[in-house]
């Protein structure tokens, strides 16, 4: 079972954070290497893995949302919030039926997504 989770640095603190689920081996083997006074260690509910399977399937869900009338403009991990992220157009209209839908499957985070700008070629 996959337990790492994420990192992040914290530049004004000069640590690392590392997110996983709970794991002695994993915790001792971070500490072997990262200096304690520089290693934050969160436990999270969520590994990567179960994250990005998430994401692969709210992305895979998009167009059935859009023709519900949710428009999804962006989906991804946020492994020390432990959801799948999700941004649409009405967070307040849109929270309840995508929380209600795959709070069997994966936690998510509903936020106000910005349009995408395709770039020019």
């Amino acid at each position: 079972m996959a337990v790492y989770a994420g990192v992040e640095t914290d530049i004004s603190g000069n640590r690392l954070l590392v997110h996983s689920r709970e794991s002695s081996r994993f915790t001792a083997a971070v500490r072997a290497v990262v200096p304690e006074q520089r290693l934050w260690l969160r436990e999270v509910p969520l590994s990567a893995d179960e994250l990005a399977a998430g994401v692969t399937s709210v992305s895979g869900d998009i167009a059935d949302w859009k023709g519900r009338g949710v428009e999804i403009r962006s989906v991804g991990a946020q492994p020390g919030l432990g959801c799948v992220e999700i941004g649409v157009a009405q967070p307040d209209r849109d929270r309840d039926a995508l929380v209600a839908y795959y709070q069997s499957t994966v936690p998510v985070c509903v936020i106000p997504g910005s349009l995408l700008i395709p770039a020019r070629s």
